[in-house]
């Protein structure tokens, strides 16, 4: 459970003080937090990866190149796997 679910409303009270903004803001915390433990695991995940040489690159290869590589796991144009 990430803070945004657990209290949305002390999180929007950091930001605002208005009881309209603050609603809307709680509904979108509520909606969104949803996603975040999923994200957190994507780029753990990512990193454990690219870390370990089996992708080239992430979603911004550098330099960008108009093939994809062969030897990534991933399937991400970028640099050559080592």
């Amino acid at each position: 459970m990430t803070l945004a679910q657990a209290c949305p409303a002390l999180l929007m009270r950091v930001f605002t003080r208005e009881a309209g903004v603050a609603g809307v803001g709680i509904g979108y915390l509520r909606t969104v937090s949803l996603v975040y433990p999923f994200t957190a695991v994507f780029f753990v995940l990512s990193g454990v990866l690219r870390g370990a040489g089996a992708c080239g690159s992430s979603a911004f290869p550098w330099p960008p190149t108009s093939r994809p590589n062969p030897n990534s796991a991933c399937g991400v144009s970028g640099w050559p796997s080592r």
